[in-house]
């Protein structure tokens, strides 16, 4: 008859450091190398001793740029701007955004007292607190602005042997009053890290900026 007894010791860790703003406890996504031995005593107290080796990875994801800032935009031309995200790992990243308002710095409130005189009645100044399901729209009364991202959410996959693989998604800013606004996109990764990306953008009824977005439909 064989017995079989376990014995193993904790590999060094060799994850690296992300640029960015990165979502995630850097220890419980900390890429590692764990090895040990299983030993085998035969009946007769021979030892055999079998060397295990585990390799535990975890995706990324990175965004560019790191911010985005919109300027002004107009009432009626919602203004769109593409991010590219990179998983730069060997395994796949499944993640979900999640758009957080914020307050307007003083940069945005600046801004926004110098935007160029309107040339449209008055409107209405800013738009209710709303969020989706998704979390992937947000909004809040003061800021008159309006975020949406799509697709919300989507499977980057690793890399392989090749290059980094990407996706791109557009992030939408929206306006409904003349007043600045600011959001904090997260990117979450499942059992990963993911990453932040600021938001800023300020509402005006100048219609010479009209033309500079794609406009609203009727």
């Amino acid at each position: 008859a064989l017995g079989a007894a376990a014995g193993s010791a904790a590999g060094a860790s060799i994850g690296s450091a992300a640029a960015g703003n990165v979502i995630g406890s850097a220890a419980l996504h900390q890429d590692m190398e764990l090895s040990g031995a299983l030993v085998v005593t035969a009946a007769n107290g021979q030892q055999q001793r079998l060397p295990l080796l585990a390799s535990v990875l975890h995706p990324t994801l990175t965004a560019s740029p790191a911010s985005l800032d919109f300027g002004y935009v107009h009432t009626s031309a919602p203004h769109p701007i593409e991010l590219l995200l990179t998983n730069p790992t060997r395994v796949d990243a499944t993640w979900h955004a999640k758009l957080v308002m914020l307050p307007a710095t003083s940069q945005d409130v600046a801004a926004s007292d110098t935007s160029p005189p309107s040339t449209s009645k008055a409107r209405p100044a800013g738009v209710g607190l709303a969020a989706s399901s998704a979390g992937a729209a947000a909004s809040s009364a003061d800021s008159a602005v309006k975020f949406t991202v799509q697709p919300v959410s989507g499977v980057v996959p690793g890399r392989g042997l090749g290059m980094p693989k990407t996706q791109r998604i557009v992030v939408t800013c929206a306006a409904s009053g003349s007043r600045p606004g600011a959001a904090e996109l997260r990117l979450l990764v499942a059992h990963g890290a993911g990453c932040c990306v600021r938001l800023a953008g300020c509402g005006t009824f100048d219609e010479a900026r009209e033309h500079l977005s794609v406009l609203k439909d009727m």
